[in-house]
Parts: structure tokens; C-alpha cells; sequence
């Protein structure tokens, strides 16, 4: 039996390490033991996502003293000279991009960082891209002999998930005609969460709610540096308004691959969304942390970068329509070479230094899962809306906006009209909605709808909508029913076209964006 020690220092670390993992895990001549590195200042996390995994774990020092066959890790934290293996450091983003703190030396290329009384430290240095050699010649030349191009692991497999983009769509609950917007945020003081922490909030305040979903990417230091708590607290306001957000072991790449714009930072995930060919833009870029002769770099002087003194939603409809297919292209092939191959070159990289003959058959590509956003709390799935609703000749034209965010985009609460589920758990919401949807099809919902009494209740409530019937009752004793797939937007139009016209037809046409959609009405006993 061959062993393996795989030896993580941080989250972002294990989730790269896993990714390697998969080009190993069918092959019973191998067993797998993995460590915690001790003494990075971003460990929090790494023995729980251990525990999940159910991985067997090793205390550092008995990892130090036992033998193995091969080490890897991501980063280079650490004593990894300890390690009694020939070790393979990979890079823990894409490439090697960011200075160290206080120094000129690009981190993964220092010395300090290979080195250990002149020798180099790790069997193999894998680079993600030829032009990395040059900077390691630069900062490291006696580093050079064991470096290895073998492309980014991680990119393959978000690659390799495109063909089910729709699907990861669907999970995200991303609606057929919508865009999805991630906002992506590393850690550090320029941050997009550091410089920008309301952008998630304005971005939800901004774009109309039937056309856009917003997903937010926060770096695992940040979840695990302030606990995930804080996180949660810190964007409240926005969950509440309809933000997606993606836990922090797992998601981010699946959203990325759902995505149709990235709003980021100097962090890894905006130019792995542009070598996937998603449009992006930066809100924040910490200029002084990034080598200039680096891909971010490049990034950061092609793409567009927010104007936080203007509207965002014009921004983000240029990000989209000025992306350039083939400028992505070039981006990623500045970033990564061997791009499809990791799988294969890495699994030849760990078998040659195993001195182990590697399996039958071809290395595989994983595609990583679908996103499984953070599970909203009562009150958060389904958000308020401040709705304007406007007549144009037979149509409605109506857009929605989350009112829980309105502020900050100078809307009152008090117009033009709020749409207010039942469990809204804000009661100023409540009793200022002139819509109350009631969800009959909820989870523990049983008791029956009296509207006489839901209309005594909330006196500025004129219409009550009943999803999903779309049973619609009227403050002036009118029952109806809207046949329509969204009736809490229907009763929206109502309340516009009684207000402009006075009568209802048999029928009316909605339009939210791009979409038009026919209603028809009923009149209803109930």
C-alpha cells in the first residue's frame, strides 16, 4: 500500500487539494491520510471541513514522524520541510498573482518560501502557466529544475461543467430571461467587502428583481476569520432582499458557471470567471498586492471597474454587452496553459514521484457539483417588494424591486405600492403593503384565509392574493381569480389598472423586462 499525505493550512487550501485528489481516489494501491498545518492565521475551518469530508486525520507531529510516499499541498504555509515525502506545492488560486504581505516577492515564488538551508524543499513547484517559470527563474532559480506546468485542476472541472450551466441555473432558482450577477469578495483591506460592503445591497436595490438574481462569493478567510455568523449578520439587509449566498467550501465555481456577470476584485474567482468566458467587472482592486506582471494584473487593465458614484445597473448592462469572447480567451491563455490536462498531467506528476505505475485508462476531469445557497431563515424567502406599476395602452408595465434595500435607492417605503407576504416578519412592511400574498401551498400552513379579518388587520391592504391559486380578493368585496404563473404580480397590475382606468378587463398583458405575458381573469365565489 502506497500512502499519500495530504497537508491543508487553510480552507481554500483543502478545497484545491481535493480537487487533485479526484485524479488518485479510484485506485485501491493508494490510502490517503491528510494533516492540519499548524500556525497559519487562516486555519479556522480546515478540521471542520475535515470531519465533513471524513477524511482520516493526522496530528502534524505524528504526520511529520510517520512515512509516506507523497505529500501535497496548497500554499506554502508552514514547516513543509518537516514533511518525509517528496512534496507537490500547488498554487491555492489561479497561478501565482499576489505579493506577500510587506514584500516585493510574489507569494509561491519566494525563496523563503522553497528553500530550506539551500535546498530546495518540495519535489515538485506546480506552475499553472509556462510564463511562471520566468518569474520563478527571477525570484528562485534554484527552484526551476523541479517546476512542472500542469494547467489548474480547478478550472477543468468548472469547464467541464458547462454543459449542464442551465441546470446549475435552475438550483440557484434563477428564472428563465433573468441574469445572474455574483459578486465575489476576497479578504483584505481592498477588499469588495472591505471597500464596498453595501455593493451586494445596492446591486439588489438597483436591478429589477424579475430580471436579475444576485449571488454573493465571500472568501473562506472571511468566513472562518470572523465566523460564519458575522458573515450572515454583515449581509442580513441583502439576504433579506434576495441575495444568494454560497457557503464557503463548496458553490462558488458552480455559480460562476451559472453566472452571466462576476462583479469582483484582485481575488482568484474574477479571472477564473474570465478564462470561463464570463463577462466581469471589478468594484475593488488592491493595486499594491498584485504583481504587475502577473494575469490579475491584465484582468484589471481590460475589464471594466465600477464608478460607486453612478448607477450600477447601467454598469453592469455595459459589462455584459462590451464583453469580448475573445479577449476571455486571451485572458485565459495567459493564465493557464495545458488547459483540459491537469487531470492527466497531474495524476503522471504524483505516480512518477510515487515511483508507482500509473491505472488503466485515461485521467478524469470531475465537473464540480451544483451551488446549494445558504438556507434562507422564515421571513427571507420570500422578500417585500416596492413595486411600480405602470399603463401603457392594453399592458402593465411593472418592475420590482426588494424593499428591504429600497433606501438605498431613494425609494420610499411608502410608494408606489409594496407587495408583502404573509410572513413578513417586519411589521412596518406589513401594515404599510397595499398587497398581502398568502402562500397556501407553506409548510405548515393549515389555518384558513378569512379575508375580512386579514383587511380589519391591515388597513392599508387592498388586495389579498392567494398563491398559488392566484385567487385574488379586493378590499370592495370583488373576487377574482388571475390565471397567471406569478398572481402576486398580477395583483400589482390590478392595483395599476383600477387606479388608471377604474374597470378591470377580462384580460390584461404584463410586461416584466423582456418578458409579456398574458393574464386572464375570472370572477371567483370564494
Amino acid at each position: 500500500m502506497h500512502r499519500i499525505l495530504v497537508a491543508a493550512h487553510s480552507v481554500t487550501a483543502l478545497t484545491r487539494l481535493a480537487d487533485v485528489l479526484t485524479v488518485v481516489e479510484n485506485d485501491p494501491r493508494l490510502e490517503t491520510a491528510f494533516t492540519h498545518i499548524p500556525g497559519s492565521s487562516f486555519g479556522e475551518g480546515v478540521a471542520d471541513f475535515l470531519g465533513a469530508l471524513g477524511t482520516r486525520t493526522l496530528a502534524w507531529p505524528q504526520a511529520t514522524r510517520e512515512g509516506f510516499d507523497l505529500a501535497v499541498a496548497a500554499g506554502h504555509s508552514g514547516e513543509l520541510h518537516r514533511i518525509g515525502a517528496p512534496l507537490i506545492l500547488l498554487p491555492h488560486g489561479i497561478g501565482y498573482n499576489k505579493y506577500r504581505r510587506g514584500g516585493e516577492a510574489v507569494y509561491g515564488l519566494a525563496p523563503d518560501q522553497l528553500l530550506r538551508q539551500g535546498r530546495v524543499v518540495p519535489a515538485a513547484v506546480v506552475l499553472s502557466h509556462d510564463e511562471q517559470l520566468r518569474r520563478l527563474k527571477a525570484s528562485c532559480p534554484q527552484a526551476v529544475p523541479v517546476a512542472a506546468v500542469a494547467g489548474d485542476m480547478c478550472l477543468d472541472r468548472m469547464t467541464a461543467a458547462l454543459p449542464w450551466r442551465g441546470r446549475f441555473r435552475d438550483r440557484l432558482g434563477v428564472a428563465r430571461g433573468q441574469r445572474l450577477v455574483v459578486v465575489s469578495s476576497t479578504w483584505g483591506p481592498a477588499s469588495v467587502l472591505a471597500d464596498r460592503p453595501d455593493l451586494p445591497a445596492r446591486l439588489l436595490a438597483e436591478l429589477p428583481a424579475d430580471e436579475y438574481r444576485v449571488a454573493a462569493v465571500v472568501h473562506p478567510n472571511l468566513w472562518h476569520g470572523h465566523g460564519a455568523w458575522q458573515v450572515r449578520a454583515w449581509l442580513a439587509d441583502a439576504r433579506r432582499a434576495g441575495l444568494l449566498l454560497i457557503p464557503p467550501r463548496e458553490g462558488w465555481r458552480a455559480a460562476v458557471v451559472a453566472a452571466d456577470c462576476v462583479v469582483g476584485d484582485h481575488g482568484s474567482v474574477g479571472l477564473y470567471a474570465a478564462a470561463l468566458g464570463r463577462p466581469v467587472a471589478l468594484a475593488a482592486y488592491g493595486r499594491a498586492e498584485i504583481d504587475p506582471a502577473s494575469p490579475m494584473a491584465e484582468l484589471a487593465r481590460t475589464v471594466p471597474h465600477f464608478d460607486h458614484d453612478a448607477a450600477l445597473r447601467p454598469q453592469v448592462e455595459a459589462a455584459i454587452a462590451v464583453h469580448d469572447p475573445a479577449r476571455s480567451e486571451r485572458l485565459a491563455d495567459l493564465a493557464v496553459a495545458e488547459r483540459g490536462q491537469a487531470a492527466r498531467l497531474l495524476r503522471a506528476l504524483m505516480y512518477q514521484l510515487m515511483k508507482l505505475p500509473e491505472p488503466v485508462g485515461p485521467a478524469r476531469t470531475v465537473p464540480v457539483p451544483p451551488a446549494e445557497p445558504e438556507p434562507v431563515a422564515w421571513g427571507y424567502d420570500a422578500p417585500a417588494m416596492v413595486v411600480t406599476a405602470g399603463v401603457r395602452g392594453d399592458a402593465v408595465r411593472v418592475e420590482r424591486f426588494p424593499a428591504a434595500v429600497a433606501e438605498l435607492r431613494g425609494r420610499a417605503l411608502s410608494g408606489p405600492h409594496l407587495v408583502v407576504d404573509d410572513t413578513e416578519t417586519d411589521q412596518r412592511l406589513r401594515e404599510t403593503a397595499e398587497v398581502l400574498v398568502r402562500r397556501s401551498d407553506a409548510p405548515g400552513q393549515t389555518s384558513p384565509l378569512v379575508p375580512d379579518e386579514v383587511f380589519a388587520a391591515y388597513p392599508v391592504c387592498r388586495i389579498i392574493v392567494e398563491m398559488p391559486s392566484g385567487r385574488l380578493w379586493l378590499r370592495d368585496g370583488r373576487r377574482l381569480v388571475a390565471r397567471v404563473p406569478e398572481p402576486d404580480v398580477a395583483a400589482s397590475a390590478v392595483l395599476a389598472w383600477l387606479d388608471h382606468e377604474g374597470a378591470l378587463p377580462e384580460r390584461l398583458t404584463l410586461e416584466l423586462g423582456s418578458r409579456r405575458v398574458t393574464v386572464r381573469f375570472q370572477p371567483s365565489a370564494l
